[in-house]
Formats: C-alpha cells, sequence, structure tokens
C-alpha cells in the first residue's frame, strides 16, 4: 500500500477542497488494492488512473459502463530520503489541481503544475526558519519548500491560484508566510482555511 506523502492529516484538512482529493487520493489508492503503485520502479515514473462515474457491470445493459471523467497521475517528488514521496495531479472536465504532497523544491512539481488551475503545495516561513536550530533547518531545507523557494518555482509553473497548506510558520504570522511568496511570485496565492472551496 502506498503511504500517501501529504504530512499530518489535520493540517492538510484546513481546506475543503483538500479534504476532498485527500479522500479520493485513499480511495484511489484502497480501491486498487495498490498494486500500481506499490512497485513503481525508482525513477521518475507518472502512475496514471482514470477514476470514473457509474460502475463497470458485466452486463452495460443494467449499468452502462464507467465513464472516466478524472485522471489521477500520481509522481514521486522528493522528500529527503523518503523513497516513496508523491505529488498528484488531477485533471477533469474542467479544471487541473496538482498537489505538492510533502516534498522539497521539485521539478516534478514544477512541471506537472506547469499552467494548472490550482497548485496546492506545502510551505515554511523563511522568517521562521532562521529561528529554527541548524539540525532542523538542515531537516526542513532537505524536506520541505522555503516561501521563497516555492514563490520561484510558482513564477515558473504559472498556475492560476496557488494555494499553501502544510504551513509551518514558527512564530511567523500569516501575513508574513503570504508576503514571503509574494516576493518572489506575482500570482494569486491563498492560505488555505477550514472550509475553503476554490
Amino acid at each position: 500500500m502506498v503511504v500517501l506523502g501529504f504530512g499530518c492529516i489535520g493540517t492538510i484538512c484546513r481546506s475543503k477542497v483538500m479534504r476532498k482529493l485527500v479522500v479520493m487520493s485513499v480511495a484511489l489508492t484502497l480501491s486498487l488494492s495498490s498494486p500500481c503503485f506499490a512497485e513503481l520502479p525508482p525513477s521518475d515514473v507518472t502512475q496514471v488512473v482514470m477514476l470514473g462515474t457509474g460502475t463497470p457491470n458485466a452486463d452495460p445493459e443494467r449499468s452502462g459502463p464507467a465513464v472516466a471523467n478524472v485522471r489521477v497521475e500520481a509522481f514521486r517528488v522528493r522528500h529527503g530520503t523518503w523513497p516513496n514521496a508523491f505529488g498528484y495531479r488531477f485533471t477533469t472536465p474542467d479544471r487541473v489541481i496538482v498537489i505538492s504532497g510533502d516534498a522539497a523544491p521539485d521539478e516534478a512539481v514544477e512541471q506537472h503544475a506547469k499552467g494548472a488551475d490550482i497548485l496546492i503545495h506545502e510551505v515554511y516561513s523563511v522568517e521562521g526558519f532562521r529561528k529554527r536550530n541548524p539540525y532542523w533547518q538542515k531537516y526542513h531545507s532537505t524536506n520541505h519548500t522555503s516561501t521563497h523557494e516555492l514563490g520561484e518555482l510558482a513564477s515558473r509553473a504559472k498556475p492560476k491560484l496557488l494555494v499553501l497548506y502544510h504551513v509551518l510558520f514558527w512564530g511567523s504570522s500569516e501575513e508574513t508566510v503570504l508576503r514571503e511568496v509574494r516576493e518572489k511570485y506575482a500570482g494569486e496565492v491563498v492560505l488555505a482555511d477550514d472550509l475553503d472551496v476554490f
């Protein structure tokens, strides 16, 4: 079974969009009994799965074929020494949403987020990071993405909306986190909050 690299479940579920996508990711993983992800080769392979509406039935007259309307791509991301950390790209008929998962700055996230409607990305405050001791600075810089790094990544990927989640503030304010991202990114950026819908 794949362990989804989203970080703390309590943190990631601050927004309704995240809850729906996390549930979809978990359902996808469980419904497939995970063989499609469990044996991914150790490369930058993207695994693609189609989710549909309706229930496949041996008798098409009874239920009709499932209609694949959500394309889910799982791709490896860099998260320290974790060998199986994933980001996800959800493509629906009207939107593309990319979730970084727990990730240090990663070209795979950038490539999958190019032109996306929404990029949901974890982040830590540069100001707060400076207050951490050297051990934790090393850990977080190899496992997570700073506000400045995310701003640079988003400037290249150009999502229509950048949503920050799994935010490590370390004493910084929400305004500081947003300002830090905006120092490197001119597009629309928001902090995910409970019951947000984008």
